[in-house]
């Protein structure tokens, strides 16, 4: 398991509560567990399902997400089980 030093720096795939997907570079971790990403892409669902019509994708150079709003984060460029909630 890494520790929160590690995962800065990494690309990451955040999934929302709201449906909406954000890949990004891992920027910095808050105590509380909310989470800044740079060079974003986000999918942003417009119904909160996951109907694919509905869903928008966006640029962004930042964003900051609150740990209450984060479903599960992916780690693409690790071997394994490279998730975490």
């Amino acid at each position: 398991m890494l520790g929160a030093a590690e995962w800065i720096g990494m690309e990451l795939c955040v999934h929302t509560k709201k449906g909406d997907v954000l890949v990004g570079t891992l920027s910095a971790i808050e105590q509380n567990g909310s989470i800044i990403l740079f060079n974003v892409s986000q999918q942003i669902n417009t119904r909160g399902n996951t109907d694919l019509e509905e869903i928008l994708p966006i640029r962004r150079p930042s964003i900051y997400i609150n740990r209450s709003d984060i479903e599960r984060i992916f780690a693409p460029s690790l071997p394994g089980d490279s998730s975490f909630k």
